[in-house]
Parts: C-alpha cells; structure tokens; sequence
C-alpha cells in the first residue's frame, strides 16, 4: 500500500503542470468544499430554529396541559393529579378577548394564570422585563411588542372586552415581558385567575386548562398516559409535542428537504472528482503501462487511482467542515444576520452545531468522492501494457 500511496501523491502534486487538469481538480474541493460548508451551516440553523422554538414554546405551553372535553375543568381535579414525575401544577383560564388602548385596538389571547403556580411551570417569570411578576384582580401581564405598537407603559389602563362581548374588564399594566418570540410577545395578555373568569364568565371554581411541568421531558407521553388513565377519557392530556406537531413536522421536513437540495452541490464536486480522474488517466496511460511492465497488479492500479481521488474528496471534505464549523461560530457569536420577528417567531439566526452532523455530512461527502473514483480507476486497471507502450 506504500507505494501506491506514494505514487498516487506523486500524480496529485503533478496536476499543478496540467493547467485544465489542476483546474478541474480545484473545482473538485471546491464543490465538495463548498457543498460540504452550506450543508453544515443549513443543518445548524435549522437544528437552532428548532432548539430555540422548542424553549420558547415550552416557556408557554408547558410540558402537558389537560383540557376538558365534556365539560369546564374544576380545581377538583388538582387533587387527582398525582405523579412522582410531576414537578409543578398550575391551573389557567383562557379565551379570545379585544384590548382597547387610547390609541388603538387589537385581538388578544387572554390567559388568567396564578402567579405563585405560574412560576413552577413557565419561564413567564424570568422573561419579565419591567415592571412585576405578581397580579391582583385588575392586574395584567403584557408583552413587550403590544406594548411597543399600542404605545403602553407600566401603570397605563387598558380595557378588555371578551370575545363573546358578555363581559368587559379595566385593567392595569402590572408587567411586560418578552420571550423572544413574535407571535406570544404581541399577542398574550396575562390577569389573574379571578379576572379571567369574570371576564368570561365563568364560575369561580372552572377552569380551561391544567399546565403540568414534569422531571425528565423525554417520558412525556408515558406520564400522559398514566395521569389520562387516572383522569379518565372526560378529559384530554396533551403533550407539547401533541400541541405543537405540525410546526415541528414542518421543521423536520423542511430539514430533510434542505439536506437533499445541499447534497447536490456535495455531487457536483464529486462528479468532478470522477471527470479528474479520467483525465488522468489518459494523461498517465504511459506510467501504467510502465508500472504493469515492472509487475503492478491491476488491483495496485486501481488503488492508485482511488487513493487520488479520496485525497481530493479528503481536503475538501476537511476544508468544508472547518468552513463550516467557523461560520456557524461566527453566526452563533456575532448574530448579524437579523431577521423580521413578525414573520420568523424570533429576531436573529440560531446556530446549533451537532458534532453527529458535521461527522456524518463529512464522512458522507468521503464515502462518495471514493465511490466517483470506482469507474475511472477500473478502467485505469484494464489497460492493456503493451497497447500502452507500443508507441512510445
């Protein structure tokens, strides 16, 4: 195997004398350079998009939320709830409501939460900005993008009008909070349990829904299971993943999608390496018809051949991940890419970079550059010594 190395690093350092040859070599790492780079950083993105709608989502949405489906829950069914995963319980009242400001109105979420509870669920707490994270009957919560485009500071009154019109609340600006996220920073208005269900008029003692935060996230669905057999099928317990699935499906596709486009680029490079080769071939047809003259095997010439061309897919492959990687640093420190918050949930491009990826995406890009060089190495091998000397 020495010697084929050595003569296969020997035909790579000559190409520099074969101006087209050197070109379609350099073309080569480029593509799988370049392929390899733009595979790596989209992954990270889309692996950051989803790690960072994950946590925003799950500050929210909590780990389980149980629901009736006959009938409005009641604090009763607190006491039923009783799991040594369970680490904290809090119970919530929800609907659609109007906001009106002095100077504009808009469609809200209004969401009656207990502060106290709140804090053993969610990450409200520790998104507040200004302003307090506690509410009497006649407080609320608002986020910091209603608050910027409805012109709002602590202290202001606002008015809520249930979506039914059947009630009608003044309240005052306790808090702001911002999560990161779009879609909850402007539109969620957090009061108090008692002042969303006057509000909406309901009972004092129902509820819309229970938020539960459990130990370990990956057991989801198997709490779920045991707290609904408890329960009884009255009553719904939705996982977030369950409340959130086609959001993250279409991340997931959209990922795979991505990866399929990119590998292209990775072919691109690779048919390059194959084109290379060939070329050499030709150019080298007296060397291995001097090489089988001196008792090369055909199997020492195709190894030759393939060494070359996983050299190229191997500096490529090498440059593309430390490009790769470099960037995804550089995004992840700097964020100067800003994106619009009201049309991608949050304001800047995540980054998470997956050591399994970059392992894969650059042994992938390997795998193929040694499978480009199968063909023109077989033929390589097939030369016949005599036919290759006869006129030189």
């Amino acid at each position: 195997m020495y010697y084929e190395l050595f003569i296969a690093s020997r035909y790579l350092k000559t190409l520099r004398k074969e101006r087209f040859i050197s070109l379609v070599s350099i073309a080569s790492i480029a593509g799988v350079a370049i392929g390899v780079m733009a595979l790596i950083v989209t992954l990270s993105v889309m692996s950051g998009f989803e790690r960072e709608l994950k946590e925003k989502i799950l500050g929210f949405s909590n780990h389980l939320v149980i629901s009736g489906l006959t009938t409005d829950l009641t604090i009763d069914v607190l006491k039923k709830i009783k799991h040594e995963q369970v680490l904290g319980i809090a119970p919530f009242v929800e609907g659609e409501a109007i906001l009106s400001s002095k100077y504009a109105s808009c469609g809200v979420m209004i969401r009656g939460i207990n502060t106290i509870d709140e804090k053993n669920v969610s990450l409200l707490s520790k998104w507040m900005i200004d302003g307090l994270f506690s509410m009497a009957t006649g407080d609320a919560l608002i986020g910091k993008e209603m608050a910027k485009r409805l012109g709002l500071k602590i202290g202001d009154t606002i008015s809520i009008v249930s979506g039914t019109f059947s009630g009608i609340q003044k309240v005052k600006i306790k808090g702001i909070f911002c999560s990161g996220m779009y879609e909850y920073d402007s539109r969620l208005v957090f009061v108090s349990i008692e002042g969303a269900q006057q509000l909406f008029g309901m009972d004092k003692g129902r509820l819309t829904g229970i938020s539960l935060k459990v130990r370990d996230i990956n057991r989801v669905r198997e709490i779920a299971k045991d707290i609904q057999a408890k329960l009884g099928w009255n009553y719904q317990v939705a996982t977030w993943q369950d409340l959130n699935k086609n959001l993250f499906f279409a991340l997931r596709l959209e990922k795979v999608m991505m990866f399929i486009i990119l590998t292209l680029i990775v072919l691109v490079g690779v048919f390059n390496i194959s084109s290379c080769l060939i070329m050499t071939v030709f150019r080298k047809i007296r060397d291995v018809g001097i090489l089988k003259a001196m008792g090369s095997s055909n199997h020492s010439i195709r190894i030759i051949f393939i060494l070359q061309g996983l050299m190229i897919g191997v500096i490529g492959a090498v440059i593309g991940c430390v490009g790769g990687v470099g960037g995804c640093l550089a995004l992840a420190k700097y964020q100067f890419i800003k994106l619009p918050s009201d049309v991608y949930y949050i304001t800047y491009l995540p980054v998470d970079i997956r050591l399994g990826d970059v392992v894969i995406i650059g042994l992938a890009a390997i795998v193929l550059s040694i499978l480009s060089t199968l063909y023109p190495a077989s033929q390589a091998a097939k030369l016949n010594p005599v036919e290759a000397l006869r006129y030189e």
